[in-house]
């Protein structure tokens, strides 16, 4: 089966931590998933984040940490741990454990400080 290959545009300068090559390649990894009907049982979730950043780093020669993709592989509010023996021993890679969680839970002031910060710019 042929995939053409995929082009995008975009108005985020590259390289000043605004994660938009991240945020490409976690789409069109996610597009591909979906594409080849993929499930987490075939790709289990904590692997993805590593993965893209593999694409990233050994494809387009970007060097970046892990922090972004995993928010965009899980979405929302996730909680990161990236002590080394747990990731070892969760998935027996070099993965963080992740947890996505609600933002009911987070503390009021936390929302409010964030509010704040948005209303000053």
């Amino acid at each position: 089966m042929y995939i053409p290959p995929y082009r995008y545009d975009t108005n985020i300068p590259r390289q000043v931590g605004l994660a938009g090559s991240s945020a490409i390649c976690t789409a069109c990894f996610k597009a591909l998933l979906a594409f080849y009907s993929l499930t987490e049982s075939e790709f289990q979730k904590p692997i993805c984040p590593k993965f893209v950043l593999s694409v990233e780093h050994d494809e387009l020669g970007i060097n970046a940490g892990l922090q972004d993709r995993v928010v965009q592989v899980y979405g929302g509010l996730v909680y990161m741990d990236f002590d080394q023996q747990l990731m070892e021993r969760q998935v027996n890679l070099p993965c963080p454990c992740a947890i996505r969680c609600s933002a009911v839970l987070t503390p009021t002031l936390f929302n409010l400080s964030v509010a704040f910060l948005s209303l000053r710019g």
